[in-house]
């Protein structure tokens, strides 16, 4: 993400979820569902199915509309002072994340100033590529390791087994 050309780096321990958070008293905390990895900003965890973009952004303390993107910095609205509020998922610039499911190695950039096409395409590039190499590596930060966790395991941990 970016705002007015800066980076957010989304640094500090709020941004992502622990291993404390694998407790049964947790488990149906949202964070557990998705949040930031491991300290990279741009390795999205997601634990659960129909995870959406808005989900991320609300468990990191943002909002999100298709016009407007609010950040521990402020409020940024699309078209006030003729700055661009821009997605691209994917490769695509598309007109808003919202109700937009996670899926496994998406890529997204948000944008907001008023940057050329040439400087969201070195952004967007820039985004990692790194999900498929965490998609197989053990997650210490998760409660089940790689695997995804199931309704029996959400079952078990909400009673305790």
């Amino acid at each position: 993400m970016y705002v007015y050309g800066q980076q957010d780096k989304f640094e500090g321990p709020g941004y992502y979820e622990e291993e404390t958070a694998c407790t049964s008293s947790n488990s149906d905390n949202p964070k557990t569902r998705v949040h930031l990895h491991d300290q990279n900003p741009g390795l999205i965890h997601v634990h659960d199915n129909a995870v959406m973009w808005t989900d991320l952004f609300a468990n990191i303390g943002y909002g999100l509309s298709n016009k407007s993107i609010t950040t521990n910095k402020g409020t940024f609205v699309d078209g006030q002072d003729d700055n661009k509020l821009t997605f691209v998922l994917n490769g695509k610039v598309v007109s808003s994340i919202n109700g937009k499911l996670i899926s496994s190695e998406d890529r997204l950039l948000i944008n907001y100033g008023k940057d050329d096409q040439t400087t969201l395409d070195q952004r967007y590039n820039n985004v990692p590529k790194d999900a498929h190499e965490a998609n197989s590596e053990n997650d210490p930060a998760s409660c089940s390791g790689s695997e995804p966790i199931t309704f029996t395991t959400k079952l078990k941990k909400a009673i305790g087994i």
